[in-house]
């Protein structure tokens, strides 16, 4: 269980720092050589939307039809807050000046089989939201 978290949490870090760097430079997002489908949960994608973006996260249908688009192409059956009773930061850093972390912002997105994960991934970061 402890390994399938961590897994969880790596995918979701390689996934915020991989998509910083695919649109910074249109590049894709790719999964590590060495990575295999027992390393992470299945069927499941851990997102973090941007904060531009914090309405639209579980906004009606029609407000947000990129995300649903794609959510139908690979069989998305759930979004849920990791952190629901988490609220935006009321300040941007602490007392040390270290930048705080909206975890409001992080989302599980569940969804069926699907054959490649990457595909998946790459169509999320095409909707601009995360």
């Amino acid at each position: 269980m402890i390994k399938k978290i961590n897994s969880v949490i790596a995918l979701a870090l390689c996934f915020s720092f991989t998509n910083a760097i695919a649109h910074a430079g249109n590049k894709t997002f790719r999964l590590p050589a060495n990575v295999t489908t027992a390393d992470y949960q299945p069927n499941t994608i851990v997102v973090k939307f941007k904060p531009e973006f914090r309405q639209a996260m579980f906004a009606a249908s029609n407000q947000n039809k990129a995300l649903n688009n794609i959510a139908t192409g690979i069989g998305a059956y759930s979004l849920t807050k990791l952190f629901p009773v988490h609220k935006e930061p009321t300040a941007t850093v602490n007392a040390r000046g270290e930048k705080l972390v909206d975890l409001s912002l992080i989302a599980q997105l569940k969804f069926s089989s699907i054959p490649n994960i990457e595909k998946a991934i790459n169509a999320l970061l095409a909707t601009g939201m995360f």
